[in-house]
């Protein structure tokens, strides 16, 4: 027994202390991320035109035609596929993609919202922007008025003008009237739109807006229609106007043959270009600028920023809190209910009780 005893002291005094596994998972933690800010330090290759990105990993969001856009000087880069453009922003910045085109406008307010990315100024294509309509009786009417109202914004001016304050102005001066409450004297329309693309389209304040959607609503309001605005998928917006479950889409659609056999476009309303953003630090002439990329800590930062603290993220992560506690309270409240009737039936000699907790065990 004493020898049982003088074994058991051994192999407690031998154990790992739980206490320190604090400081040590703390000192491990501190080392990966030095390795990963190092590892982002390392100089890769440098960018000076598009077609030094052959070869590369490119983002190109799930719907769009940028694939085709991207195979011609690039015909040897590997195509990576995502939802949206925050999704690819996000990849470029972890190093999972080497670039992701898309229009001008928006690709430079994803570059300014993003300290590590910048604009490879190399324009890879140009093409125009049209509003999509169902090919039916009823969008072929659609697309006529919103010519006849496109022609009279362009001849006035107005339409550059709000080209020029979603592109270029500061975004508390962005104003929009109030889609929601437009008189519906010759009834309501629906419009689909994939607000991830500012500043074409974009939620703000809880709603979506942008270009695309103030000229939605000036052309709603001239003409009589309420407005409502959803927002899908970029891919599921044809077949959204397609099948009839929106009267419209406005969504930074190119016009293109292919998608013009199946749907109505209007004329041009946008004349746009691609271009490429890539890690500031690909950039070449980064080499003379490498002072402002931001540090390991600095993204580590706007990372969580953009995650949770803009446009008060951090409500809908509260809100799935709550919804998750909630479900876990009533399933803990219904299960031991449950669990409770099934023991005074056993208790009872039940057959159906008996069965379920044979079964069970």
């Amino acid at each position: 027994m004493p020898q049982a005893k003088g074994a058991s002291l051994d192999k407690r005094h031998a154990s790992f202390p739980p206490v320190l596994l604090i400081p040590l998972v703390l000192v491990l933690f501190l080392a990966l991320c030095a390795l990963v800010s190092g590892i982002s330090k390392v100089e890769g290759d440098r960018y000076a035109c598009v077609q030094d990105l052959d070869g590369k990993r490119i983002g190109i969001q799930i719907g769009t035609s940028f694939d085709e856009f991207s195979h011609t000087p690039l015909p040897n880069a590997e195509l990576m596929y995502f939802n949206s453009y925050t999704d690819m922003a996000e990849a470029l910045l972890r190093n999972k993609i080497d670039a992701f085109p898309g229009d001008e406008p928006a690709i430079r307010m994803i570059v300014a919202a993003n300290r590590g990315l910048a604009v490879l100024e190399d324009p890879m294509d140009s093409f125009e922007f049209g509003v999509v309509f169902a090919k039916n009786k009823h969008g072929r009417q659609l697309q006529q008025e919103f010519n006849g109202w496109l022609a009279d914004m362009r001849e006035s001016g107005e339409l550059e003008r709000l080209k020029e304050k979603w592109v270029y102005y500061p975004e508390e001066e962005k104003t929009i009237l109030d889609y929601r409450s437009l008189p519906a004297t010759n009834g309501v329309l629906h419009m689909v739109t994939d607000a991830t693309y500012p500043p074409m389209e974009y939620y703000r304040d809880g709603r979506v807006v942008g270009l695309d959607v103030e000229v939605a609503a000036r052309f709603c309001e001239a003409r009589g229609y309420g407005l409502e605005v959803d927002s899908v998928n970029f891919d599921a917006i044809v077949p959204a106007v397609q099948s009839g479950k929106a009267d419209f889409s406005l969504s930074s659609l190119p016009i293109t043959k292919e998608r013009a056999e199946s749907v109505y476009f209007s004329d041009a309303y946008y004349l746009c270009g691609t271009i490429m953003a890539v890690r500031k630090a690909d950039l070449a002439e980064a080499a003379d600028d490498e002072d402002e990329a931001p540090s390991f800590w600095e993204g580590l930062v706007e990372s969580f920023t953009k995650t949770f603290v803009r446009e008060d993220r951090w409500k809908l992560f509260g809100e799935g809190v709550v919804v998750t506690l909630i479900i876990t309270v009533l399933s803990a409240i219904l299960g031991t209910a449950l669990g409770f009737v099934v023991f005074v039936l056993c208790r009872n000699g039940g057959p159906v009780a008996q069965g379920i907790t044979g079964f069970c065990m």
